[in-house]
């Protein structure tokens, strides 16, 4: 089973709903429409007890009405999504961080300065 941390808690959500819903990975494409799926960067779950052929991770936030102390879907920072980007803090597919954005605005500073 795996676990995830959420609001300072290492559990498995989908078992708070049900105790038979298990945390998986939602795809990174859509089988559906063939494009970069929408609920890649959310928590989502699937049903143990259904036979291992019908099983479908699916959107924990609307299917099974899972989600954090605030009433928001839970997001999967950090996981990888279509075409190398990776899902951020607000639920989107972002290529690169905003890691490097304080450098770049700190450089024109210095560059004054000096």
């Amino acid at each position: 089973m795996e676990k995830i941390c959420v609001d300072n808690t290492c559990e498995n959500p989908c078992a708070r709903f049900a105790p038979h819903l298990m945390v998986c990975d939602c795809p990174a494409i859509d089988q559906d429409t063939g494009f970069a799926s929408e609920d890649r960067c959310q928590l989502c779950c699937y049903d143990f007890n259904l036979k291992p052929a019908n099983r479908r991770c699916q959107n924990a936030y609307r299917k099974y009405k899972v989600m954090d102390l605030f009433q928001k879907p839970i997001w999967r920072v950090g996981l990888e999504c279509a075409g190398g980007k990776t899902c951020n803090k607000y639920g989107v597919c972002a290529a690169c961080t905003l890691k490097y954005t304080g450098l770049l605005l700190l450089i024109p500073l210095l560059l004054r300065v000096f």
